[in-house]
């Protein structure tokens, strides 16, 4: 998924895994690539991860967050990493980074319900930056191909990917689809998995890395 460019918004409650697992993302990307890591709290120590990567890391929050987003705006960098998106000041400024086409953004975003990520987005854009709550909504469904959701177990030193949700905007209705094509069964300790991929997200991979990418139609 790394290698084919996905844009993946990891989620889950305080303490859930979420910025280990970007982390772990991180450290399959390309080293080639130029990105950009915009934090409010330094939490990942990039520099170690991908030492030879070409990445800038830029520390800022509230007002001062607002004042470089021109700058961001006007990157060519191939990918923005965004580390516990708090407000909605960052969360509108990854969205209007993906309106560009910039493609292979990771997010990680405070969250128990999966399922409501593009109105809890739209919802906290509104407090900082108003608008309209379904029109939001649906730019932060386009901005996003995955939704990896983490837990803690009863046993707090234990986390678990509790789902993957495929996310997409219906071009024809406008509706918001949201589809679980992985869960976690707590009993067996296992996973489920549901073979599911939308036609945009098959195009998007074969368009990328044909030879990485295999799709089966009808299958």
């Amino acid at each position: 998924m790394v290698k084919l460019g996905y844009s993946v918004a990891v989620t889950g409650a305080m303490k859930s895994g979420k910025t280990s697992f970007l982390a772990t993302l991180q450290s399959y990307e390309d080293e080639s690539l130029e990105g950009v890591m915009l934090e409010t709290d330094p939490e990942i120590s990039l520099h170690k991860l991908i030492p030879k990567a070409p990445i800038v890391q830029v520390l800022a929050k509230d007002e001062k967050l607002k004042t470089i987003t021109k700058h961001l705006l006007r990157s060519d960098a191939d990918y923005l990493i965004m580390a516990e998106a708090r407000d909605g000041t960052a969360l509108d400024t990854v969205l209007r980074i993906a309106s560009k086409g910039t493609r292979r953004l990771k997010l990680t975003f405070h969250e128990r319900n999966p399922m409501n990520f593009p109105y809890d987005v739209a919802a906290e854009i509104i407090l900082s930056m108003g608008g309209d709550m379904e029109l939001i909504a649906r730019r932060a469904a386009e901005s996003f191909d995955y939704i990896f959701h983490f837990v803690q177990l009863k046993d707090k030193g234990q986390k678990r990917l509790k789902g993957i949700y495929e996310m997409f905007v219906d071009k024809e209705t406008g509706k918001i689809m949201i589809t679980q094509i992985c869960a976690y069964d707590y009993k067996a300790d296992d996973w489920r998995w549901r073979y599911k991929i939308s036609r945009d997200k098959a195009l998007a991979g074969m368009k990328k890395i044909r030879k990485v990418f295999c799709f089966f139609p009808g299958g």
